[in-house]
């Protein structure tokens, strides 16, 4: 099955050209296209490659405590990523909902009888309705049904912002139902993430103080570094152990195939 053709809760690695130019938005700013990197799964595989631990059950073949993970994820340092996600469709495998979790026609009452409904919807839509109208019909229904669920009126005063906070609510809830294999557990940006594996790959080999590989990643305290003054420099070795600190407590995480869990 093509990769278009599975179901991602978050953007799925892209393998690109990236040497096009970057895209022009309708404001006429320059925008960097995507790639791969700006996806949560290939920072999965990333802050895995970090794991030592991990990474003696890869030399051993597999053997030790992290056999059942090494099953799933196999060799992560013996090839790239890209490689390593399309090998055996690994990457949709593990990372994708199930195939029958799609949505599918009732052609009949009797077909209900394979509804799940604690994890369904069952929806009527007269189909001689225009298409805009139907779209917006279901995600009505869908929004009212997440949001009722969760003890919250669907309700509201048609302000911008609490149909922001709405939208972002039912995002956050149809990810806590995901059905994948492996599934992103809690909220992520993408480039704390960056800052924190960039840190411990730093801190790995060592030599330079902690505010020092603050600067050289690129860790920003109050908009700006500034390292010509002790204060400066003090608050951004706190931030920088901080960081730190995320990526040990990820990493111990994402060998329990935990991802990208700083608790």
């Amino acid at each position: 099955m093509s990769e278009s053709a599975r179901y991602f809760l978050h953007q799925h690695p892209v393998f690109k050209d990236t040497t096009k130019r970057p895209k022009v938005t309708r404001n006429k700013k320059m925008v960097r296209r995507k790639t791969y990197e700006d996806s949560i799964y290939f920072l999965w595989w990333c802050f895995l490659r970090e794991s030592d631990a991990y990474k003696k059950c890869c030399q051993s073949g597999g053997q030790g405590t992290l056999n059942k993970l090494f099953l799933d994820f196999g060799d992560v340092h013996a090839t790239d990523f890209e490689n390593w996600w399309k090998t055996i469709d690994r990457g949709a495998n593990l990372f994708s909902e199930p195939t029958n979790s799609a949505a599918w026609a009732v052609d009949s009452s009797s077909d209900l009888g394979s509804v799940d409904f604690s994890r369904s919807l069952v929806v009527v839509i007269p189909i001689m309705r225009s298409h805009k109208t139907m779209l917006s019909g279901v995600a009505r229904l869908l929004r009212s049904r997440l949001l009722k669920e969760r003890g919250r009126s669907s309700e509201g005063s048609g302000a911008k912002n609490k149909r922001v906070l709405k939208r972002i609510n039912l995002v956050r809830e149809l990810r806590a139902r995901s059905l994948a294999k492996y599934r992103i557990h809690g909220e992520y940006k993408i480039e704390s993430l960056r800052l924190a594996l960039r840190v411990f790959q730093q801190c790995r080999t060592g030599g330079f103080p902690m505010w020092k590989i603050g600067d050289r990643v690129g860790v920003l305290v109050r908009s700006k570094s500034d390292t010509k003054t002790e204060e400066g420099r003090r608050l951004l070795t706190q931030t920088t152990w901080r960081y730190k600190r995320d990526a040990k407590k990820i990493i111990e995480n994402v060998e329990k195939g935990v991802f990208p869990s700083r608790k």
